[in-house]
């Protein structure tokens, strides 16, 4: 799946770029949000061939990233991928559990995403990455 950074188109920060940065900071938990987001990207990356995305990264919020899906006939999928935790969550080396929050709406009628979630909470970026495959395919025309 190829990833197009519409923040280029916004004389924003490069997403990549700034999730590395934030791989390299003094903050273990911007270390883990990082780290979370490029795995996240990579498994969209690996995964199915032929779905363009559009990612934005929503500034000044570094644990937010806007997914757009377009099929070119005027059915379009947006998800939204944070990277989040629980309040008084467990800490684990001083970083709380942090797992990935992903939303999605789609232009398809309800009776098309019927099964679909409208939000999903994971910490599996496996899950995370069928999420955003799964809204692809419902938002096609049946």
């Amino acid at each position: 799946m190829e990833i197009i950074d519409s923040n280029k188109y916004l004389n924003a920060p490069r997403f990549d770029a700034d999730y590395r940065r934030m791989t390299r900071s003094d903050s273990k938990i911007q270390v883990a949000i990082g780290s979370m987001m490029l795995t996240f990207l990579d498994a969209l990356r690996a995964g199915i061939a032929g779905p363009k995305l559009f990612a934005t990264k929503v500034l000044p919020n570094e644990t937010e990233l806007w997914l757009d899906y377009s099929d070119g006939y005027g059915n379009r999928a947006h998800m939204t991928a944070t990277i989040d935790f629980k309040d008084h969550s467990s800490l684990v080396d001083g970083v709380p559990l942090l797992h990935y929050r992903l939303s999605s709406r789609t232009t398809q009628p309800p009776q098309a995403a019927q099964d679909m979630p409208i939000e999903l909470r994971t910490r599996d970026v496996n899950t995370a990455y069928e999420f955003v495959v799964e809204a692809i395919r419902r938002c096609k025309p049946l």
